[in-house]
């Protein structure tokens, strides 16, 4: 009778044990499973942090494009009437020649300074004798402004106007005018004979 009361006595006690381990396994479980949902809300917001991030950097770049091209239109509209002519290949580029376009005055030196030379000259040329009330005329809005003309010095050396971009129709020709009276110059050579030679010249000015 003893022996039957000593088995079931720790029968219970095995049972209650096991119980015990039960619990433990599951609150570790849960533990467990709340560490899990606490990281899984961390990710989420690093997510949606890092994700607003990418739509800011996204944001800032398209109107970093916007504004680009808003600026390039502004420049392709300040200047307006460009005329699409092509040059003749027989017409060489100035820089390729062996001398340079000579200008009065700029005789001497090396090919560089007498480009230098001949280049300010010339825009000294067209400052003094273009006619700046076309611009009043106008009524231009104040800013600052540049007429781009593609020049040809024959080999007899004298200029012509190839073509020019101008804001306006009217300074284009106002530059043709001008650039009809330009004074002969020298012309460049290759090869130890005169060339016809082409080059940009560009006036900047400004309207107040």
């Amino acid at each position: 009778m003893k022996i039957l009361k000593l088995l079931f006595a720790v029968a219970i006690i095995n049972m209650i044990t096991a119980s015990c381990n039960s619990c433990e396994t599951s609150k570790k479980d849960e533990v467990q499973d709340e560490s899990a949902v606490e990281m899984t809300d961390e990710g989420s917001e690093a997510m949606e942090a890092t994700g607003g991030e990418e739509e800011s950097t996204e944001a800032a770049a398209g109107a970093a494009g916007a504004a680009a091209h808003e600026a390039v239109e502004a420049v392709e509209g300040a200047t307006t009437g460009v005329e699409e002519v092509p040059i003749d290949p027989s017409i060489m580029a100035e820089s390729m020649t062996n001398t340079p376009v000579v200008y009065p005055g700029c005789e001497g030196g090396t090919a560089d300074e007498i480009r230098e030379c001949s280049m300010s000259k010339f825009k000294a040329f067209l400052i003094d004798n273009f006619n700046h009330e076309k611009t009043k005329q106008l009524n231009m809005a104040p800013g600052d402004y540049q007429i781009r003309s593609i020049l040809k010095v024959d080999e007899q050396g004298k200029v012509s106007v190839i073509r020019t971009a101008a804001p306006r129709d009217e300074l284009k020709v106002e530059m043709q005018r001008v650039i009809d009276k330009a004074p002969q110059v020298t012309p460049a050579t290759h090869d130890g004979q005169p060339v016809s030679a082409h080059f940009m010249l560009p006036l900047d000015f400004k309207v107040q």
